[in-house]
């Protein structure tokens, strides 16, 4: 009998495989998180651009719930893009 969580899975695993923007959006997110951290490692400052402003450089001291804020918005979607490309390119989804 078949698990319909599984199945759901599966299928949502297969949407993505089949999608053309998934493999721009990891490797595009992989490449902008990487930098904000490894710029947040080297000099101490982020990118950072709202809605409403446009792309600035900010500091620990200028702000540092901003900071902060997007420094674990780029952690976080570092893994997310890695997994992302690794459903598209190596994860095996069997056809049953």
């Amino acid at each position: 009998m078949k698990d319909p969580q599984t199945e759901d899975r599966k299928d949502g695993l297969r949407k993505v495989k089949r999608s053309p923007f998934a493999l721009v959006l990891g490797l595009l997110g992989l490449y902008i998180f990487s930098v904000n951290i490894f710029t947040a490692l080297k000099g101490g400052t982020v990118e950072y651009a709202g809605r409403l402003t446009q792309n600035m450089t900010i500091s620990y001291h200028d702000h540092p719930k901003l900071f902060l804020s997007t420094l674990l918005l780029s952690v976080v979607g570092v893994p997310f893009c890695a997994g992302l490309l690794y459903v598209i390119f190596f994860k095996k989804i069997d056809a049953d």
